[in-house]
């Protein structure tokens, strides 16, 4: 059989799990060719792995510039304590830059060893450049934007527009303008936002029931949030709607010829209420993706979203991401299904795989070449080790062969 073959129990192609299927690949990686029904022959031929096989993990959502706060920052303090630690934490000069590249590159590394192949990296500053400049992961950067007072919305454009020339001048891959959070981004810096036309958007939404409360009655812990940072309150205060249905109008309305509207992978999601998960599925066209971080989630709010009023409206739609190492201790992809499965276990192996992989390469638009075992593809080949009915166990590990 030309090239390399390689076998399972199972073989997950992107969509379906195949029983004892074969797929061969080059040299380089790419898929010659997914083999559903091998006959013998072609079975013999190939290495068998115990466990399954699957393409490589996409991470759809991560910070690797704070890998240095890894074990920094309590857990289930609740999002506004979190944000007011880690703003003291990057503030703190006691970590210097090669603290935080060898940090960052750290975590590069380990993402590689746990199959994982794309990475949505979210970027405030240019400290993991040299890391992308040499890394074998594709990253698509979203340069993150923020500012709550009105009068600051120009300035905090043009330097988010100048971070992202900067990384698509010094790497070779994309960089898209993002609004950090509903509660963190002034109308008028989203006007000036969706103006650029951005192809892709990754928000975190509703990573608390303080945004919800703030946006629809105006009181609650964020003011604490706004009071510390010295700032006026976000002016959208209790505008009577939820954080959502008043942020996505903002990139969901028909932009002028010839720009389309953006892709939106809408990040964690603890405190979505179903009516909304309903509203946004039904009222926009856009593809809106929705990031599972659920260990992230637990470290930070002790909540897990409503991943059963997801699945009903979006199965198709949900990926998965692990947030950064300032609320998680892990970059692995595995171990936010093993999590998911834990805690939702009516969730079959195939949703959480395609969530992983397929579903994961539609969202960071890298489809083309990653995600399925699609002859042509580069998608790298992920043994999981460990599979127990279907299910993964606790001494399930993942590592790339291919």
């Amino acid at each position: 059989m030309k090239g390399r073959a390689f076998t399972a129990d199972e073989v997950f192609d992107g969509w379906q799990l195949w029983p004892h299927a074969v797929v061969v690949v080059d040299e380089q990686g790419y898929i010659l060719q997914f083999i559903a029904h091998p006959d013998d022959r072609q079975r013999r031929e190939a290495v068998y792995f115990p466990g399954l096989l699957c393409p490589g993990f996409i991470n759809v959502h991560c910070h690797t510039e704070l890998s240095y706060l890894k074990d920094r920052i309590p857990r289930r303090t609740g999002l506004v304590d979190f944000i007011l630690k880690l703003m003291e934490m990057r503030n703190d000069q006691a970590f210097s830059c090669d603290v935080k590249q060898q940090a960052i590159s750290l975590a590069d590394q380990q993402m590689q060893q746990e199959g994982i192949v794309a990475v949505g990296d979210i970027v405030n500053t240019l400290d993991s450049l040299p890391i992308k400049q040499s890394t074998p992961l594709h990253y698509h950067h979203f340069v993150e934007c923020m500012g709550v007072p009105e009068t600051l919305a120009q300035q905090r454009l043009s330097q988010a527009l100048k971070l992202a020339a900067e990384w698509k001048t010094h790497t070779v891959f994309p960089a898209t303008l993002t609004p950090h959070a509903p509660y963190s981004v002034s109308d008028t810096l989203l006007s000036y936002i969706a103006s650029q036309h951005p192809s892709l958007i990754s928000m975190h939404n509703q990573e608390s029931e303080a945004e919800n409360a703030w946006f629809v009655f105006g009181h609650g812990p964020m003011q604490r949030l706004y009071d510390s940072l010295g700032i006026a309150p976000h002016a959208a205060a209790g505008c009577g709607i939820t954080s959502l249905r008043h942020v996505l109008p903002f990139f969901t309305m028909p932009p002028s010829p010839p720009a389309t509207p953006p892709s939106l992978i809408l990040v964690h999601n603890t405190f979505t209420p179903e009516t909304d998960i309903a509203w946004a599925v039904t009222e926009f066209q856009n593809p809106i993706y929705w990031c599972l971080c659920p260990k992230a989630n637990l470290y930070i709010e002790g909540r897990l979203p409503p991943v059963k009023a997801l699945m009903a409206y979006a199965s198709d739609m949900i990926v998965i991401g692990t947030d950064s190492l300032a609320s998680n201790d892990t970059l692995s992809i595995l171990e936010e299904m093993k999590c998911l499965q834990q805690h939702f276990p009516f969730i079959e192996l195939e949703s959480l795989l395609r969530w992983a992989t397929w579903n994961g390469a539609r969202a960071l638009h890298c489809e083309s070449w990653l995600g399925s075992f699609t002859p042509g593809k580069r998608p790298g080949v992920v043994h999981i080790s460990a599979i127990d009915h279907r299910r993964f166990s606790a001494s399930s590990n993942a590592r790339r062969i291919a």
